[in-house]
């Protein structure tokens, strides 16, 4: 809780897995600033997702825990990521099974 608040204080950007950390602040980068990421915290839920095999035969996984990362830059900038899983199918874009 002492970490949500802290990164609060000093403004919060949320991303997303579909922009993808790359390794540098997102906001250093528009700003046009070299900065140090540091990766702090993370958690991850602990849903259960049953893998299974479609009517080909073919293995999928759709894990839809959600993997939170928070971030924070040498520029004072903090942020906070959150992924899930994917399968080779295309899950969770594409929303069929088989």
């Amino acid at each position: 809780m002492k970490l949500l608040i802290a990164l609060s204080v000093v403004g919060l950007c949320l991303t997303s897995a579909a922009q993808s950390f790359d390794g540098f602040c997102p906001e250093c980068k528009v700003e046009g600033l070299w900065s140090t990421v540091y990766g702090g915290a993370g958690e991850i839920t602990a849903a259960y997702y049953r893998s299974f095999y479609d009517d080909d035969g073919r293995y999928h996984h759709h894990d839809g825990n959600t993997m939170t990362s928070y971030y924070e830059c040498s520029q004072g900038h903090s942020w906070i990521e959150y992924s899930t899983g994917s399968c080779w199918c295309g899950w969770p874009d594409n929303e069929t099974t088989n």
